[in-house]
């Protein structure tokens, strides 16, 4: 039989790459992804196996962060499902004996996919009984709507009795159930272990589950005055083809992309992915399905343009009752989705909370508004919005152009939304900087 070994090195610490665990030849290497969130480690490409000079809760938490790089190859194709890891170690705790993540909805879940990976790798099963496995989210549980077995009996009947879990499942129906049955049945489980970063990680869904609510970025891409089109409206390009590539990865991201029917008429985008596997970080999956685009349009104006086109991508259009019939009617000939909400507390626009609802009840666990200003405007009013992504392009529109953020925010600057700054990068001559809203 053969044993993966793997050697745990130096500490790293990178804002800009993070690792993860592939096939090398016949041993196993973390390498650099070029992600944003930092993983502290790497792994060499040697097999040989030294001693660990780290105490026992830092090899945990190592090994916990190499589940979480399994993940992370996840991340565009599991929705609504969450990205999650697992390895399965020997009890001399640096010996790899098997590994697996989820894939995509329907398929194994990451305990299920490492099992199998075991059994394909011949692991007697007295080996596993004194193994520790380490899977980055609660291992699912029996119960209503499971299309795919319960990973926590799977984990009992390989034998295995020492479960390392970074975090507990947030949804309410399963919450917890999975760490009550392992226990019940005798395994040793510690809850938390890398439990930072994988939060981190796993934010989007988190806040999904918690609050009903899908994880809302907005986009933008502005001039170094912080204009987002001229006068006349023309804004192709504000910024280089590096920049607009990179920001192909955050549609890839996420589920549901958001524009305004005056962006969907003017601009006449066509909000697709524009995304080849050669663009991934290395072993990472392509999304399932492309993002839903998502148009808001309070009176039925749109009428024509390729968001009408589904042959590409889905399309919903989220109105009001202001909408005339004959609008509905040609948006469904047309083969999009229709969603009629609320208008607005003040009467403008279809209500924020229900587009928001309305994607949660379509598994959306991340939404990108993409615009224009009165948009982006709405969104940073209501507060409804967790992350900023805003690309700085090389270039000056002056006093005559349109501001990104088409609406009031504030009378006076204790009043100010207050971010903090997540990322920044360098893209040619243009800059991507990511922020946070800081709810506190």
């Amino acid at each position: 039989m053969h044993l993966i070994l793997v050697q745990l090195s130096a500490l790293v610490q990178t804002q800009q790459a993070c690792f993860s665990l592939v096939p090398l030849n016949k041993g196993y290497s973390l390498h650099g992804l070029g992600l944003r969130t930092a993983l502290p480690f790497v792994c060499s490409r040697s097999r040989t196996v030294q001693a660990l000079e780290a105490d026992d809760q830092e090899r945990h938490e190592k090994w916990m962060q190499v589940a979480l790089c399994l993940a992370e190859r996840g991340r565009l194709s599991t929705a609504p499902n969450p990205w999650v890891g697992c390895v399965i170690i020997a009890n001399d705790g640096q010996t790899l004996l098997a590994q697996g993540f989820h894939e995509r909805k329907g398929g194994p879940h990451a305990e299920a996919a490492a099992l199998a990976d075991a059994k394909a790798r011949e692991v007697p099963r007295e080996q596993l009984a004194s193994a520790t496995a380490y899977v980055t989210l609660e291992p699912c549980h029996r119960g209503p709507g499971k299309s795919t077995p319960p990973c926590d009996e799977a984990l009992i009947e390989s034998g295995l009795r020492d479960i390392h879990i970074a975090l507990a499942d947030p949804d309410p129906q399963f919450g917890n159930a999975g760490v009550a049955y392992l226990r019940s049945k005798g395994a040793r489980v510690v809850v938390g272990t890398g439990a930072a970063a994988v939060a981190k990680s796993l934010r989007p869904y988190l806040q999904q589950r918690q609050h009903r609510l899908p994880w809302v970025v907005l986009k933008t891409a502005s001039s170094a005055d912080g204009a987002i089109a001229c006068a006349d409206g023309t804004s192709q390009w504000i910024t280089g083809p590096t920049a607009r590539a990179h920001a192909q990865m955050l549609r890839a991201s996420s589920q549901a992309i958001i524009v305004g029917s005056g962006t969907a008429i003017v601009d006449q985008p066509r909000l697709t992915l524009r995304l080849e596997q050669k663009d991934l970080p290395t072993d990472w999956l392509m999304p399932s399905r492309p993002p839903l685009r998502v148009v808001l349009d309070t009176r039925g104006q749109l009428s024509e343009g390729p968001l009408l086109d589904t042959a590409e991508a889905p399309t919903l259009v989220c109105t009001t009752d202001a909408a005339p019939g004959s609008s509905l009617a040609v948006w469904r000939e047309a083969g999009v989705e229709v969603a009629v909400l609320p208008a607005g507390a003040d009467g403008c626009g279809v209500d924020l909370d229900s587009v928001l609802a309305e994607l949660y009840a379509r598994g959306v666990i991340q939404v990108m508004v993409e615009g224009g200003g009165k948009l982006l405007g709405a969104f940073l009013q209501h507060r409804c919005a967790k992350q900023l992504r805003v690309y700085i392009g090389a270039c000056l529109l002056g006093s005559s152009s349109q501001r990104w953020v088409q609406a009031p925010l504030t009378e006076t600057i204790a009043e100010a939304q207050r971010l903090r700054m997540i990322g920044v990068e360098q893209l040619g001559n243009d800059v991507c900087i990511d922020y946070e809203f800081d709810d506190d």
